[in-house]
């Protein structure tokens, strides 16, 4: 098959979007014949019927179908670019998209980043969280994100930002009724977790040094989020895993309790990460140093 046509594909998007030849072509300011001719020369290029022409109507073979749906997101994918590029060539220094992990991007950053807002508000400022960053700051959606993932493309500047320290807890009552008194209470125990395999566990039974095993842990909960963790934790469903920050306030107000004290689970490591070419930016540095000088009490350690 030969390399699709921009400019073909664009006139059969606009087609479809219309559902009519005639709008189509006072849409794109070309005759309705060019256009029909457009997407003819697109259905031999790909050796395929796009439009069914037995019918009145404006209607889509299969072929047309999965085209069409595949021609939404690169157009408007392209607006969208098209819109931050027009934003970028007005104001190149004073927009600033950030990303970060979700649990992070919702518990603390948001809450934190409120007086620097406040004290830049030329700043215009849209925050992403997902666990998935990477692509987006390499595809220069995200100027910078902050990851507990380490990135070590050579493009990217890293900065340290904090360890996340991670703590069992479980709420007393569960507690009390389970009589959970040592890690083999374990095997009796219903434990919380983001995946059915116990992954999300990972630090904790490193740190265990094979006192209990993730097979020997029968009883599962899967909760895809980390906040469903611990509002299930607070009602007793199980014993759950977390890092610190994210059950500060659950801890202090005793609907948690922390167990097993004595075992250490590894930090993970949350960095900043940005494209080299851009870390110098005004606004980028100004965060990064913000981010950089936050207490390790205001990030609830």
């Amino acid at each position: 098959m030969n390399e699709l046509d921009l400019y073909q594909l664009k006139n059969f998007f606009v087609v479809c979007n219309c559902k009519s030849f005639t709008k189509a072509a006072e849409k794109l300011f070309i005759s309705q014949s060019a256009v029909s001719m457009s997407i003819k020369k697109l259905e031999t290029s790909i050796g395929l019927t796009l439009l069914d022409r037995r019918t009145k109507d404006l209607k889509l073979t299969e072929a047309g179908e999965i085209l069409y749906r595949n021609c939404i997101d690169i157009f408007y994918g392209l607006e969208k670019t098209g819109e931050r590029l027009h934003h970028l060539k007005e104001n190149p220094d004073f927009y600033l998209n950030i990303g970060a992990t979700v649990e992070f991007g919702n518990t603390v950053l948001i809450q934190l980043i409120q007086p620097f807002l406040k004290k830049n508000p030329a700043l215009k400022v849209n925050f992403h969280f997902s666990k998935n960053l990477l692509m987006p700051l390499l595809k220069d959606d995200l100027d910078l994100i902050i990851d507990c993932r380490n990135h070590e493309q050579s493009e990217l500047k890293s900065t340290f930002l904090f360890r996340e320290r991670y703590i069992c807890a479980a709420s007393p009552e569960y507690l009390a009724a389970q009589e959970i008194a040592s890690i083999s209470d374990f095997e009796k125990s219903i434990l919380l977790s983001c995946d059915s395999k116990l992954q999300w566990w990972n630090n904790f039974f490193r740190a265990a040094e094979n006192a209990i095993t993730p097979d020997q842990c029968r009883q599962v909960i899967r909760i895809n989020h980390i906040r469903g963790l611990i509002n299930a934790t607070v009602v007793g469903m199980g014993i759950g895993f977390f890092p610190v920050y994210t059950v500060t306030r659950e801890l202090a107000s005793g609907q948690l309790k922390q167990i097993f004290n004595e075992i250490m689970p590894r930090d993970d490591i949350f960095r900043i990460f940005q494209k080299r070419g851009r870390s110098n930016r005004q606004y980028q540095k100004r965060v990064t140093e913000f981010l950089r000088n936050l207490k390790p009490e205001q990030l609830g350690f």
